[in-house]
């Protein structure tokens, strides 16, 4: 997604306990801060632990910062929309609500 180099490179490569694991993660959280992303109740232990709906919420958030160009006056929500029609537009999704 981006060329830059998170901890200028320094991070574990094979993390193998947990701590490892909980500073590779924060790593890569400190690095989408850097780059302006506004990260909401998530951190390194909820990715460590598997949250999967934080972890979802930050993959969301990661695409519509550098996926999805939004035009103005649109919402990102409705950008959002419009990309997932984009990239599967067989399911013929509708809203976020009752078509997932």
């Amino acid at each position: 997604i981006s060329s830059k180099t998170v901890n200028n490179g320094r991070w574990n490569k094979n993390p193998k306990v947990r701590t490892q694991m909980m500073e590779n993660a924060g790593f890569a959280l400190q690095f989408l801060k850097t780059e302006g992303l506004k990260l909401v109740n998530i951190g390194n232990e909820d990715i460590v632990d598997n949250n999967h709906k934080l972890i979802l919420g930050l993959i969301w958030t990661i695409i519509l910062r550098y996926q999805i160009n939004i035009s103005e006056g649109k919402s990102a929500r409705s950008e959002l929309l419009a990309w997932v029609r984009s990239k599967i537009p067989e399911k013929g999704i509708k809203n976020f609500d009752h078509d997932w």
